[in-house]
């Protein structure tokens, strides 16, 4: 989809740029910030201003010098508003809703758990109902699913049977007045893991996971973008060719034993297709003391030199938050960035 450039949307774009600075050299001043932008000093001045007013930038005392007139000094609102991370925790014999709020540099304000015996739209709509109540200037919510999403907005298939084809997003939007964003479990997943390494430059990397009594799954990221394919299907390593039927597989994903051929052909297949520097794995099907086997069997097919790292996560939690905090942030913002 191509972007146009009008006057609504470079007013957007310098606006993340102001706020990235803001953000991250916290104390600058209107002439630091224009320099670090490259922004003019009159652009620069007009959106500050703007910002100040809205309550998004804060001004701090002036900055001290030895002779001339004292420069304002500024700083980012991290509590202008709140962003809501949740997503459907079915890894466990009893399902859970996990959620964290995020201030606007990435701080936790709260998280916690809902363990529910039955999960469907109500169990979402109601938690988000208890979270608004604590934190009433969320403006933003993102929300992990184990399934198939298409457009981020619609819910195709899901783990959690009572949750496909449902149009979530709409819903929660209109019921809460809030914009909301769906997200594939390991899309997200793969997004914090990116944010949290900070590549110096565009990498490659792939999370895969193996959960018992679960077909697996994976989240791709190739040269700094997520890759979700035509109809965000990107990443269903289920369906890859393993000669094997979908009961032969389940019987194989019930235990450790007899998963190791599929994770050992799912790893091939993803290097042989995306070339990642780095591959991480996680599920309860997989463990630390697997990964010497697993290497072993992969260079078996794959040569030395186009082996990527291969590691093991016990837990992705964080990252899963953290990725749904990225995208909700980044939508709400407008931002324009290449990057995910």
């Amino acid at each position: 989809m191509q972007i146009t450039y009008n006057t609504s949307n470079v007013k957007k774009m310098n606006m993340e740029l102001i706020r990235v600075v803001i953000k991250t050299m916290p104390g600058n001043t209107k002439a630091g910030i224009a320099a670090v932008t490259g922004l003019s000093h009159a652009t620069c001045n007009n959106l500050l201003n703007e910002m100040v007013v809205a309550g998004e930038v804060l001004e701090l005392d002036k900055e001290n010098k030895s002779g001339g007139r004292p420069s304002q000094r500024y700083e980012y609102n991290s509590n202008f508003f709140n962003i809501l991370s949740l997503y459907i925790d079915n890894d466990s014999k009893k399902t859970a809703l996990r959620y964290a709020v995020f201030n606007l540099i990435g701080e936790i304000l709260e998280e916690e758990a809902f363990y529910k015996e039955h999960m469907d739209y109500q169990s979402i709509d109601d938690v988000i109902a208890q979270v608004l109540q604590k934190h009433p200037v969320i403006k933003a919510i993102g929300i992990g699913i184990p399934g198939v999403i298409l457009k981020q907005r619609f819910i195709h298939t899901c783990d959690v049977q009572s949750l496909s084809d449902c149009p979530m997003a709409n819903h929660l939007e209109k019921r809460f007045g809030i914009k909301t964003l769906l997200e594939n479990d390991m899309n997200a997943t793969a997004i914090g893991i990116y944010q949290e390494q900070d590549y110096e430059e565009e990498a490659s990397i792939a999370v895969m996971t193996f959960i018992k009594d679960n077909f697996p799954g994976s989240g791709i990221i190739v040269n700094g973008h997520i890759l979700r394919g035509y109809t965000n299907f990107a990443g269903e390593i289920a369906f890859l060719p393993y000669d094997r039927t979908r009961q032969q597989m389940e019987e194989m994903l019930s235990e450790s034993s007899t998963t190791l051929p599929l994770i050992v052909k799912s790893i091939s297949s993803m290097i042989a297709i995306i070339n990642p520097e780095t591959i991480i794995l996680t599920g309860t099907l997989i463990t630390e003391n697997m990964l010497d086997e697993i290497q072993r069997q992969v260079e078996e097919v794959i040569a030395k030199e186009h082996m990527p790292h291969i590691i093991f996560k016990e837990s992705i939690h964080k990252f899963y938050l953290k990725g749904l905090m990225t995208i909700s942030m980044n939508n709400l913002s407008g931002s324009f960035k290449a990057k995910l």
